[in-house]
């Protein structure tokens, strides 16, 4: 009886759900099963501190550039290593650099240090002109206004730049101005775009351009939905995604409940506030998934199939971005990156994008703060099915499982058995796969829990679902 890997929903009762899985790890969402998780591969050498923020931004002539800050020192990524471009800085280890680019300049802010420009062309860094105050979060509303979150410390207060000048900050100039909220709670992220969302702890407020002397105007689009976490919000165009009381949510325009009755309950249970201080998210943007990493695990979210996975690895910050530009003395592939002959074979045309970069990619720190990318040959996958009956009302004598995938080695089958929905389970694990495709199995038991195991480094690129092989087994 074949029984095909569904959605992951661990939330949902192991009892008549034999459509989804209670985990699928390692893995990512395909329109009809699972595909592998690249291991992690070192891009950039590590930063001498943990990283509190980082971001990729494109200058003026095409080039990818990575900017990444720890607590005292903001660093351009370059040439697969980190180079400080300033320093002197005091942020606290709570608080995170959050940036945005606005025009040619990068800006930046840690809510406890002056604003920061950093030029992308130079990487000259100075302090952002005309006394903004300091602020949390960043975004750029209407294309040509740079708004600013918890402003000075007021959670409930942010302010706006002048038009096309981020540098002109005075209230009544250049239509800059500040606006305090008087409900919603804490400001905890906020939205770019032609108009702006501010996420409060309690609501969500759109923020829409009118001109005028009023500038922006401002209207509760949620009044009983709010983010809890600052760490939590992430943005891909008009997509946003955060955490909120009732779980994980998704505004396109309206907002969605995309976790409820189906993973918001386990990770409630694996994690409470304490643990959102450790959290990062963002957008994986080739595979059109977000990823909210929990230090220890990354929950993934595909919103176009509407799947969830996991991936355990071990990840204090995570952030989208694009490949950076490669000088020509990196292209030797006989040498490696770094050295100095730009006579080696395989050397892409002078003409080539890659000297730019510019792909897209989603980034990952390791716990030794070294920047790399989930690229490499498959990681560990688990698959874990629910409490199965393949034979209604009987037990099965089962005998082999065909496992829906193209490994052909590197697989532990686990079949974990019981005779009563309330019986623990007996697990016996199997690792010899036959030339047939077939694992030969001897359990018996009215209920089977499949788990199976595929090693990192097996080949494979697609797992759909087992197909259990048995006979209706004597008695009931």
């Amino acid at each position: 009886m074949y029984f095909q890997f569904g959605p992951l929903a661990p939330d949902l009762n192991p009892r008549l759900n034999d459509s989804h899985l209670r985990v699928a790890d390692g893995v990512l969402p395909s329109p009809d099963g699972y595909k592998p998780v690249g291991q992690w591969v070192q891009v950039f050498s590590a930063l001498p501190a943990a990283a509190k923020g980082a971001a990729t931004f494109i200058s003026a002539n095409g080039e990818a550039v990575i900017v990444a800050g720890t607590e005292t020192n903001l660093y351009r990524g370059a040439a697969a290593a980190f180079t400080s471009i300033a320093s002197g800085y005091v942020g606290s280890s709570e608080q995170r650099w959050r940036f945005a680019q606005f025009g040619t300049v990068a800006v930046a802010t840690n809510a406890a240090d002056v604003m920061q420009k950093i030029d992308l062309s130079t990487f000259a860094v100075t302090a952002l002109g005309g006394s903004p105050p300091k602020f949390e979060f960043l975004a750029v509303v209407a294309k040509g206004f740079l708004v600013g979150t918890v402003m000075n410390g007021d959670v409930l207060t942010l302010a706006w730049s002048a038009a096309f000048n981020a540098e002109q900050w005075t209230p009544g100039t250049g239509q800059s101005d500040y606006q305090t909220l008087p409900t919603g709670g804490r400001i905890n992220g906020m939205l770019s775009g032609e108009y702006g969302i501010i996420l409060q702890r309690e609501r969500l407020v759109r923020m829409d351009y009118i001109g005028g002397g009023n500038v922006f105007d401002f209207s509760e689009v949620s009044s009983n939905v709010g983010c809890v976490s600052p760490n939590s919000v992430a943005q891909w165009g008009n997509l946003g995604f955060f955490l909120s009381d009732e779980g994980f949510m998704q505004w396109d325009g309206g907002l969605t409940a995309i976790g409820r009755e189906i993973i918001d309950a386990e990770f409630r249970t694996a994690y409470n506030v304490g643990d959102w201080e450790s959290m990062s998210t963002a957008i994986d943007p080739v595979r059109g998934v977000v990823m909210w990493s929990m230090g220890d695990k990354i929950y993934c979210y595909d919103w176009t199939l509407q799947k969830w996975s996991t991936i355990t690895y071990a990840s204090p910050f995570i952030f989208a971005g694009v490949t950076t530009g490669i000088s020509i003395d990196e292209q030797d592939p006989n040498v490696g990156a770094l050295d100095d002959d730009v006579d080696g074979v395989g050397l892409a045309s002078f003409d080539s994008a890659a000297f730019r970069g510019g792909d897209p990619r989603l980034y990952v720190f390791n716990a030794s703060s070294a920047l790399g990318a989930l690229t490499g040959t498959p990681m560990a996958a688990t698959f874990t099915m629910n409490d199965l009956e393949p034979m209604a009302g009987h037990r099965m004598d089962m005998r082999f499982v065909r496992p829906d995938i193209e490994a052909t080695s590197g697989l532990t089958l686990t079949l974990g058995t019981k005779q009563r929905l309330g019986d623990s389970l007996v697990n016996t694990a199997y690792t010899s796969l036959r030339d047939s495709g077939e694992m030969p199995v001897r359990t018996s038991g009215r209920y089977t829990r499949p788990t199976l195991a595929v090693a990192a480094g097996s080949t494979w690129t697609h797992a759909k679902g087992l197909d259990l092989i048995g006979q209706k087994g004597a008695g009931r």
